[in-house]
């Protein structure tokens, strides 16, 4: 088989007054640790939060 990328995406979506600390808690401290295990892992990890950008 040829070689695979792996590609994990968290997609968050909400109003942008719902989950504010829950998204936050995700950008400081869950995200940098999944980092870690994709780069461990040699895959991808891919955050979409649709507050960015807007």
């Amino acid at each position: 088989m040829p070689n695979e990328s792996k590609t994990f995406r968290s997609f968050v979506s909400s109003t942008f007054s719902d989950l504010k600390a829950e998204r936050n808690a995700l950008q400081k401290k869950v995200f940098p640790e999944l980092q870690k295990v994709r780069e461990a892992n040699q895959c991808r990890f891919q955050a979409v939060d649709l507050r960015c950008g807007v």
